[in-house]
């Protein structure tokens, strides 16, 4: 209908903006859009070389299927000065380790990547297996320098995750901000 032919335009129309350097596309349902729609949406960032800062908070990622997931990720291969991506809320606990693994096998291909939000992702849900895979992925990020894991309730988790997390963080090289505010680290069993 209009909608899509609005949309579809909208989408197009940001291969025109050459210069732009920030876009917030949180909470706009991401999620609910199907795999060709997404694609719509990022052959648009192929001209976007100076976008730097994207904002995909609020979107539910995490209940995206992996294909959706290779789409918009591999789509934003095609920043290549993308320097911050904010993943905030948006139910990375759902993922399982296939999707997170496609998750950062895109976001690898992010050369110039310095700072992740993953605020409110809920991450002491995680299993050791989705924390393992979830660093591995972060480690690929070579040039990520802060990373936010802000209130993600970090003190429920068991022995294993937290191993699984510190053992994630240490191979992540290059960090020099690590943002641990309001995970209730009181609570964790010593």
């Amino acid at each position: 209908g209009s909608e899509m032919c609005i949309r579809d335009s909208l989408f197009s129309g940001l291969a025109s903006c050459a210069k732009l350097q920030s876009l917030d596309l949180s909470q706009n349902n991401l999620s609910w859009m199907d795999a060709d729609q997404i694609q719509a949406l990022f052959t648009g960032f192929t001209a976007c070389e100076n976008l730097q800062l994207l904002n995909l908070s609020s979107n539910n990622l995490g209940n995206m299927n992996a294909e959706k997931i290779t789409v918009l990720f591999s789509g934003l291969a095609s920043c290549p000065n993308l320097q911050s991506i904010n993943l905030g809320y948006n139910d990375l606990e759902e993922m399982n380790v296939e999707k997170i693994h496609t998750l950062f096998s895109g976001l690898a291909q992010c050369e110039k990547l310095q700072s992740l939000n993953l605020t409110y992702n809920d991450l002491c849900s995680m299993n050791t297996d989705q924390i393992q895979d979830l660093f591995t992925g972060l480690a690929q990020c070579k040039n990520l320098k802060s990373l936010s894991l802000y209130y993600n309730d970090l003190g429920k988790m068991n022995t294993e995750q937290i191993t699984a997390l510190v053992t994630g963080l240490i191979s992540c090289k290059n960090l020099q901000s690590l943002d641990l505010t309001n995970n209730n680290l009181y609570t964790m069993n010593t």
